[in-house]
């Protein structure tokens, strides 16, 4: 989440803008609990993925990740 806490600070405000204060309460709930779930889970996988596979394609394949995920948002959240 591009170093976490900007993105933590700053989202709330884009998504109210993006999809409405309507909705605003129960993104911003989503947005968190998925902080929750890849805190708890991400740095196990992350863990698993250096001892099984080592750094540079534990970084590569987070990498290629991120940009897919960048990708993804351009193209299915217009």
């Amino acid at each position: 989440m591009f170093f976490r806490a900007p993105s933590f600070s700053i989202l709330p405000g884009l998504v109210g803008e993006y999809y409405g204060e309507e909705y605003s309460s129960e993104n911003y709930a989503v947005m968190l609990t998925a902080k929750l779930w890849g805190g708890i889970y991400g740095g196990v996988v992350a863990s698993l993925l250096v001892i099984r596979i080592g750094w540079s394609p534990t970084f590569l394949l987070s990498a290629g990740l991120a940009f897919v995920a960048g990708v993804a948002a351009l193209v299915f959240l217009r």
